[in-house]
Order: C-alpha cells, then sequence, then structure tokens
C-alpha cells in the first residue's frame, strides 16, 4: 500500500471519503496532495473541521475545499 493512501486510510477513518484521487509529480512519485470526494457537502465540512491543521506522524494535514 503506497504510504499516501495509508495516510488517508489513517486520517479519514471516521469520515468515509468516497474517493480518494493522489497526484504524482513527473518521476511518479506522489507530490504531497490528494483530492477527496466526499458523498456530500456535510461530510466534507466534517472532514476538514476535524482534520484540518492537525498532524499525522510528522505530517502536517492542511485540508480545504476545492475550487
Amino acid at each position: 500500500m503506497c504510504v499516501c493512501v495509508c495516510v488517508c486510510v489513517c486520517v479519514f477513518h471516521q469520515v468515509e471519503p468516497k474517493d480518494v484521487e493522489i497526484m504524482f509529480n513527473r518521476q511518479g512519485r506522489p507530490a504531497g496532495f490528494a483530492f477527496v470526494s466526499f458523498v456530500n457537502q456535510d461530510v466534507a465540512h466534517k472532514a476538514i473541521e476535524e482534520k484540518d491543521g492537525k498532524h499525522i506522524g510528522s505530517r502536517y494535514l492542511e485540508l480545504s475545499m476545492a475550487g
């Protein structure tokens, strides 16, 4: 399992994501961000409220709604 997928599973285990799209750089390595879709906006807002600004190990999480 990719480290990014593992982090997404750890981060969002309480608010179930509908889809996760991990972004990669030109070398095929994780770019450090992903787009996560949820079943509705309420669940998305809950995820942002609960997880934005938190740390998973040494990783800082910054969550926001995509344009």
